[in-house]
């Protein structure tokens, strides 16, 4: 095997904190999903009841999926991947379709917004509840101002910006040549993404009506 490229294999960069962000919304998701189910007895109820709800939130595969795609952020930031990408065009374009493409559909499958609110510490819940209940009320002019600036044309466009723009030559050349610009770009990736996705998978908050299946492609 070529030296470089099995020092490459080798090489794990170990980002604190990467390691700190994942850790904390892997643990206040999982102690969320793990509180709504033992408060879930699934017996029967019809489907708006609160325990039908929270049995809905706590499937397994949701815990499956939201852990999945925090390991690909973690093997798109951490892993050789990322220095591979510094020498690869390949395996460059590989971490950027991991963090567009891959982990956030994942992490909006499992619908992490209520769970991770359940994982908070019970005076930051109530806090959290109730400021978000004002906010996201049906009313609130902020609600309004939220749905008008989140709307799926406008997140489709600035998705497009963001990926074509970064991928222009100069501004691909400056994050590779800069690492605090690189970081944005990601960041931006994952953001973006994430706004477009929830679009497509309409998880919680839903603040924009269900897209239709033709809509959804």
């Amino acid at each position: 095997m070529d030296p470089i490229l099995k020092a490459a294999l080798l090489s794990w960069n170990w980002r604190l904190e990467v390691i700190i962000v994942l850790a904390l919304a892997g643990t206040l998701y999982t102690r969320g999903w793990w509180r709504l189910r033992r408060r879930s007895r699934y017996t029967g109820e019809t489907y708006r009841s609160s325990t039908f709800v929270r049995w809905r939130l706590t499937s397994g595969w949701r815990l499956a999926s939201y852990w999945a795609g925090l390991f690909l952020i973690a093997l798109a930031l951490l892993s050789p991947i990322d220095s591979l990408g510094q020498q690869l065009f390949l395996m460059h374009m590989v971490q950027h379709l991991l963090l567009i493409m891959f982990a956030p559909p994942l992490l909006l499958l499992a619908n992490p917004f209520p769970v991770i609110l359940w994982g908070l510490p019970d005076s930051w819940r109530r806090v959290a509840g109730r400021g978000l209940g004002v906010v996201l009320h049906r009313q609130s002019p902020t609600r309004k101002l939220l749905r008008q600036a989140t709307t799926a044309g406008l997140i489709w466009m600035i998705w497009v910006i963001a990926v074509i723009g970064w991928h222009d030559p100069g501004m691909y050349n400056w994050a590779l040549r800069n690492e605090i610009v690189h970081d944005v770009e990601h960041l931006s990736f994952f953001l973006v993404s994430m706004l477009f996705w929830w679009h497509v998978i309409g998880a919680g908050p839903r603040i924009h009506k269900q897209a239709s299946c033709a809509g959804q492609i």
